[in-house]
């Protein structure tokens, strides 16, 4: 068969892209149309996404390829909204899930439910970048501007909507919100009426591989393009990275690397249990059916603060330098908690790091090298005790770690992964969000029948990389002084 191409608009925490995907009846391919930077935007003591720069570098790459394509895809960060009008007008820019305004939140929750009433409801990790803290500050603090809203739509919907005019909740979007009930398989109007938020605000739920709409005619003219139609695809993007996964193994592990490390596996139901309530780990919707058991790491969040710091003082060092650092250091002292509050927001990550072990009485790394191996040991041993909590949770072991995303070219978290958590990683695809997007969009048009279908073709369209574990005393050493260091429970 001649190739088929679909459009992928992929929008990470601070890179977004356009790609044209194809698939030629065996493979899967990407070319990539246009990039453009996702860059929070800070007005007074807000922190907003500017949706704005992200629609306009989206509709430069679907003019160049839209009629060349059969459909079009949207992923995105999860959890951030925006609140329409009557008119369609949109109320103000989106808030971030690192704004300041969900400090505090998760006490005030505590007022209203218990936490374990909370998560066998939603089946959620407590989470201060979650909806639900982000609704009740609003409710709690400026509830005008929800009274003045008709719509909310989240990231990707927001974007669906300006292409198409349509309004809709993609599934794993609504299902990470939690404000979800996956009993009910719909909202939790109650949960909400316990915050006080309107429900009439939440749009219909629509699964992946659904059409959303068409390009609307004003869009169509603009661009100068044909009236495609938008697929809902998973657009929470760690759904789509996880749909991407070059697995058909009944059981494995996954960590989605890139701003965050999303820790987790799949089950073909939710695992809501004393166990799962326990490590706080989080079902989340995906796409197949299947649902995504894990917990969020900071992830390269960290390593992407401190670049920043050093390029600021006229170091621009590329993360493959810094991965050069990292091998050549010899750094094995001190750890830290990768998810501790201190690395949240933006700042100025190396002196944060420092003060840190500061507080610990502890020496901290001063060498770049010796800052960025330590990172990346830190992430590699948090890894470990997610991995350890999810295989406590399912009752079973997860044999082997795929690591996909852009974290998954950093070839030295690849390794201390394995050497950390003693089972064998494979590495790739780097563009798996893109990947999977594209996948459910080809389900869609009906050229793959089933998830296991598309990953097969996903398997014939990509190298991977394997990392073994070298199985040395010291590994376990070091992973046992992390857990004597932070304060997590045991598993």
């Amino acid at each position: 068969m001649s190739a088929k191409n679909v459009i992928v608009c992929d929008i990470g925490a601070s890179s977004a892209r356009v790609f044209n995907a194809a698939y030629d009846g065996s493979k899967l391919s990407l070319g990539t149309i246009h990039r453009f930077t996702n860059k929070p935007i800070c007005v007074g003591q807000s922190l907003y996404w500017d949706i704005f720069a992200l629609y306009e570098g989206m509709k430069k790459g679907i003019a160049e390829v839209g009629n060349q394509a059969v459909s079009i895809g949207i992923d995105a960060m999860s959890n951030d909204y925006l609140l329409i009008d009557k008119t369609g007008a949109i109320i103000e820019p989106p808030h971030t899930y690192r704004d300041a305004r969900t400090v505090g939140m998760l006490e005030e929750m505590d007022k209203l439910i218990t936490k374990e009433e909370l998560y066998y409801r939603t089946g959620l990790q407590f989470n201060r970048m979650n909806s639900l803290y982000q609704w009740l500050s609003v409710a709690k603090s400026r509830p005008q501007i929800l009274e003045a809203a008709d719509s909310l739509l989240f990231l990707p919907d927001a974007l669906v909507y300006f292409l198409s005019g349509e309004k809709h909740t993609e599934y794993t979007l609504a299902s990470v919100s939690q404000a979800y009930s996956p009993a009910k398989n719909s909202w939790d109007t109650g949960l909400l009426e316990k915050i006080k938020f309107p429900t009439r605000l939440l749009k219909n739920i629509i699964p992946p591989a659904t059409k959303a709409g068409n390009l609307s005619l004003s869009v169509c003219g603009e661009l100068s393009v044909k009236k495609l139609p938008v697929i809902a695809v998973g657009e929470h993007d760690t759904a789509s990275a996880v749909a991407a996964v070059p697995s058909l193994a009944p059981r494995f592990a996954y960590i989605s690397s890139g701003t965050w490390s999303i820790v987790g596996t799949e089950t073909k139901a939710p695992l809501i249990n004393e166990r799962s309530c326990r490590h706080g780990l989080a079902n989340e919707g995906g796409v197949g059916g299947r649902i995504r058991l894990l917990k969020n790491v900071m992830g390269l969040w960290i390593l992407q603060e401190c670049r920043r710091y050093w390029q600021e003082r006229g170091k621009d060092y590329s993360f493959e330098d810094l991965a050069r650092m990292a091998e050549k250091s010899k750094w094995s002292q001190g750890l830290f908690d990768p998810d501790d509050e201190l690395f949240y927001k933006p700042g100025p990550m190396p002196e944060l790091i420092s003060a840190y072990f500061g507080a610990c009485g502890e020496p901290a790394p001063q060498q770049t090298g010796d800052i960025v191996r330590c990172v990346l040991l830190s992430l590699a041993c948090k890894y470990r005790y997610v991995l350890e909590c999810l295989e406590f949770a399912c009752g079973y072991k997860l044999p082997v770690v795929h690591i996909v995303g852009g974290g998954s070219a950093n070839a030295p978290l690849n390794q201390f992964t394995a050497n950390i958590t003693g089972k064998t990683v494979f590495a790739g695809p780097l563009e798996a969000t893109a990947l999977g997007n594209a996948m459910v969009q080809f389900i869609a048009m009906g050229d793959f029948a089933s998830l296991g279908e598309a990953r097969n073709a996903v398997i014939k369209s990509v190298d991977l990389q394997e990392f073994a574990p070298d199985n040395k005393p010291q590994w376990q050493e070091l992973y046992e002084r992390f857990r004597a260091k932070t304060d997590l429970l045991p598993v």
